[in-house]
């Protein structure tokens, strides 16, 4: 069985699969992938589900590690979407901490000419034009771009903690509400 060497196969008769033609069935898959899930407010998806999406969709598997891979199936359907459109790129987030990555920030690049100062926020904000643009059912105050709950809980957790004032008093941080006990 080919399964268990390295390239790209067909799970159906086990027959090689040129990398080309797998690339191009999967980018196909998972451009019909992305737009289905843009058509669900607040969706995204992961690299991982990604993968094993289009891998089951098409029938053609490989064993080469997804960083070396999915790329080439983002940058090229990032560049065949019609002008207009919002990267359904933005939807695909990392398993681990749910950021974009280069999957996102090279269509970005190659689409506008920079890389945004923070990628997350521009990833979110494509998300939501997305959703708007492929017809999801918006919430009614038309909804807003949102990070994914897990950058929302790491930027949370890296904020800096507010500054108290300090009671001229007795020179010590007061509370939270403002008093200070020294009084």
């Amino acid at each position: 069985m080919v399964d268990d060497e390295p390239g790209t196969w067909r799970v159906s008769d086990g027959s090689r699969v040129s990398w080309d033609e797998a690339l191009d069935g999967w980018v196909d898959a998972a451009d019909r992938y992305l737009r289905d899930k843009a058509t669900e407010y607040g969706a995204f998806v992961t690299y991982k589900e990604l993968a094993e999406h289009v891998q089951e969709v098409t029938g053609v598997r490989t064993r080469s590690l997804l960083q070396n891979w999915i790329g080439k199936i983002l940058n090229p359907l990032a560049a065949s979407q019609p002008a207009g459109e919002p990267l359904l790129t933005s939807l695909v987030v990392t398993t681990t901490d749910h950021t974009v990555g280069q999957g996102y920030s090279d269509p970005v690049f190659a689409a506008e000419g920079t890389t945004p100062d923070d990628l997350q926020r521009h990833a979110a904000q494509t998300r939501w034009e997305c959703y708007r643009h492929f017809g999801a059912e918006m919430p009614a105050d038309g909804g807003s771009p949102q990070l994914p709950p897990r950058v929302r809980a790491a930027r949370a957790k890296a904020a800096p903690a507010p500054i108290r004032e300090v009671c001229p008093g007795c020179r010590m941080q007061k509370s939270l509400s403002g008093s200070c006990d020294c009084v």
